[in-house]
């Protein structure tokens, strides 16, 4: 039998659930997780058909070429701290890559990895909740691993290979992200965001920037002076407010830095 680049020893130790092809592991991750999947359970599948990425917008999931992957997790957490689960995942993302190919990948808030002006992951997060308390999240997790040529469509768009000239295996890459994870996961849990914000703000590269943020409220602009321990992305406006960001579209604007 071929050996499957997805999967390893290791990810069927940890009960990891794989596919040919699906039309999203978020889908299925949702199933699972209404049927009682456990914490920590992942549902990997070598394709999609119908990835999403952030509002609603399409993930190319390309067999072969990347790792496309969903997280159920079950922290004891209120629903307001949902949206911590990005930022756990994002510092996760950044070390595990680190890890296996030696690549420095910044954040564009508040869930795109970057590499050299080009985009190689992006996490979406979907949850269910009993009145106050997380039930269940799902992160859907895409990692661009290899290929160097992108839809014209997409001129942001990048892979490790394309990035760094290095070729890891998919397997190894979801591994480092999984043990990675392992250890932010239990860190933000012990000590909140207390641990995890300095490191996600390293990583930062939107702090700072003059940028465009396009919101479910409006349009936005104003330098990026910080991020609150809740997530949101503190813009200071030409007016000298600040106005906090929870969720929209954030683009450079200019190279205007604090510092």
């Amino acid at each position: 039998m071929p050996l499957n680049p997805l999967m390893s020893d290791a990810l069927r130790a940890r009960g990891a659930v794989y596919f040919d092809v699906v039309d999203s592991t978020n889908i299925v991750a949702k199933q699972l997780a209404r049927q009682g999947a456990a914490d920590k359970s992942l549902v990997l599948s070598d394709e999609q058909t119908a990835g999403r990425g952030r509002r609603g917008r399409g993930w190319i999931s390309s067999p072969g070429q990347g790792a496309w992957m969903s997280l159920i997790v079950r922290p004891d957490v209120p629903v307001a701290r949902a949206p911590e689960l990005v930022m756990v995942s994002a510092v996760a993302l950044c070390r595990a890559i680190s890890d296996v190919c030696g690549l420095d990948l910044s954040i564009k808030w508040p869930n795109d990895m970057l590499a050299n002006g080009k985009k190689l992951c992006g996490t979406l997060l979907e949850i269910s909740a009993s009145e106050d308390r997380l039930d269940w999240a799902v992160i859907g997790i895409g990692v661009n691993i290899l290929g160097t040529k992108f839809p014209p469509e997409l001129p942001d768009a990048g892979s490790i290979e394309s990035v760094s000239g290095k070729r890891p295996r998919r397997a190894a890459v979801v591994e480092a992200f999984l043990n990675a994870f392992d250890e932010v996961y239990a860190h933000w849990q012990n000590s909140g965001m207390g641990w995890l914000l300095p490191i996600y703000k390293a990583h930062c590269s939107t702090l700072g920037a003059r940028v465009r943020a396009i919101c479910p409220d409006g349009e936005h602009e104003g330098v990026a002076e910080d991020i609150s321990p809740d997530g949101a992305l503190m813009l200071r406006l030409s007016d000298g407010s600040l106005r906090a960001l929870y969720a929209g579209d954030v683009s450079v604007r200019g190279t205007d830095r604090y510092g």
